[in-house]
């Protein structure tokens, strides 16, 4: 068939084998890369813009891979790396210090502007000379964009709220430290008693050591004085003429 093919001169399609190496390329080609970054340079700003109504939600989720340099080691001092939350209008309206234990974390803003929001990554330079660059990796959520998202600013916790937990939870703590401060005086102050008890219960064993001597002695005296007296009339009573 392939010789009949070629002294026809007809050519087999060769669309079919196109598709087969497009397929073959589409399955085992490259995937898109995953815990894609980008690099800040320390002592620039890397900003980003978000429009936002009043009342919207910002939700960013953030990752600093180069955790090392947040803790710095011997030799180099770490580094003072931030988020920065701005309004339309260019004033800071939450900032966020990112630190060794956080890392990776997730903060969010309520819009009370309408309009461009910036938000900026920022880390200190640690020299003059020496500008490191960090890798980063953000993702923003808006919520409340639609009517079903909607939230209600109203009802988000205030910040009254947290103190009225703080508060309590403080007074427990203080509650705590009195109760453990109670304990250790009377344990104090029982071991203290016990050892008066025990010095008393010395001494008094000891006084009537002595008071049960004295006695012994004042009885041998009084006995030997009585014989002597007895003796000496009974001697008497013989010398007298019967």
């Amino acid at each position: 068939l392939r010789g009949m093919a070629r002294g026809s001169g007809f050519s087999q399609p060769r669309w079919p084998r196109l598709a087969q190496m497009l397929l073959l390329v589409g399955v085992v080609g490259p995937k898109p890369a995953c815990g894609a970054y980008f690099y800040v340079e320390e002592g620039t700003e890397k900003c980003f813009q978000q429009d936002l109504v009043e009342h919207q939600v910002l939700r960013m989720t953030y990752s600093m891979h180069d955790k090392e340099v947040l803790e710095g080691n011997e030799t180099a001092t770490p580094s003072e790396c931030g988020i920065l939350m701005k309004s339309p209008a260019g004033k800071v309206v939450k900032e966020h210090a990112v630190l060794s234990d956080n890392h990776r974390g997730v903060i969010a803003h309520a819009a009370q502007d309408e309009g461009p929001h910036s938000i900026c990554l920022k880390c200190q330079p640690k020299g003059w000379f020496f500008h490191q660059s960090t890798r980063w990796s953000v993702v923003f959520d808006v919520l409340g964009s639609s009517p079903g998202l909607q939230v209600d600013i109203t009802k988000l916790a205030s910040q009254s709220d947290f103190k009225g937990s703080q508060v309590g939870i403080q007074e427990v703590l203080e509650r705590l430290a009195a109760l453990e401060s109670e304990n250790e005086y009377e344990k104090t102050f029982e071991a203290r008693f016990s050892r008066a008890s025990g010095a008393v219960n010395t001494d008094v064993a000891a006084f009537k050591l002595v008071q049960v001597v004295l006695i012994t002695a004042v009885t041998a005296f009084q006995v030997h004085h009585l014989s002597s007296f007895l003796r000496s009339r009974i001697f008497d009573c013989s010398c007298l003429p019967t």
